[in-house]
């Protein structure tokens, strides 16, 4: 039952399993800006061509690669991209897992312009990948990501994200420390790891507050039952 009758409500982040990191000191890499997510409305891919564009005028040699597959705005991000600067931002395609992990690794920056998102996943894909990341305020980990130093969290104007991504573009020392933020807040939050500590500690919490049942002794704290071999 949910309510004020209910138990209460425990949040539980979605986990990855993190790839080795990579070299340290990071490496600068070329300004390639990516976008990586399904083409749909509230994605806001037709927010990250405009922002390429502004960020093109001031870093000309910045580069713009938006992959995912169309969920309804693809036309629209056509359309933007051929009223845009040549060669400065492409559409790429969808990306099989493989594929994805090698775009974020090889990225100067992930941007993604979602309002309303929930979680975020792509965020911490790419700082698993040693990548910064650029978001909105209302992404769900936006907080968590900004109180770690994992991420430059806008209000989700094309202007705010062009201001974030040359930020990062120019300052290498930056994005170096972003990254290594980003490797700690995965393994400490969003890794498989620290997802099954967390469900752990909510299930002995839950299990502390129900009284035990009749002919059973509780078990001392920070232990847990024997497992059956024969199970």
């Amino acid at each position: 039952m949910l309510g004020a009758g209910g138990p209460p409500l425990r949040i539980v982040p979605n986990g990855i399993r993190p790839r080795p990191p990579g070299p340290a000191p990071r490496r600068p890499r070329d300004p390639h800006v990516l976008f990586l997510a399904r083409l749909h409305p509230r994605k806001r891919p037709e927010a990250f061509v405009e922002m390429a564009a502004l960020v093109h005028r001031e870093v000309p040699g910045a580069r713009f690669t938006l992959y995912g597959p169309d969920d309804g705005s693809l036309a629209a991000v056509r359309r933007l991209i051929a009223a845009g600067p040549a060669d400065v931002v492409r559409y790429g395609g969808a990306l099989d897992p493989a594929e994805a992990h090698e775009a974020y690794r090889t990225a100067a920056v992930h941007v993604l312009p979602s309002v309303d998102e929930p979680f975020g996943m792509t965020l911490i894909e790419a700082l698993a990948a040693g990548t910064p990341v650029v978001c909105t305020d209302t992404c769900g980990i936006a907080d968590e990501l900004s109180r770690r130093g994992a991420a430059l969290v806008t209000d989700g104007s094309p202007a705010a994200m062009a201001a974030a991504v040359r930020r990062l573009l120019g300052d290498p020392e930056l994005c170096a420390g972003m990254a290594r933020a980003g490797r700690r807040v995965v393994e400490d939050v969003y890794s498989i790891g620290a997802v099954v500590d967390r469900l752990e500690e909510i299930y002995r919490g839950g299990a502390a507050d129900e009284p035990p049942a009749r002919g059973t002794t509780p078990l001392p704290a920070g232990t847990r039952p024997a497992r059956n071999p024969a199970t």
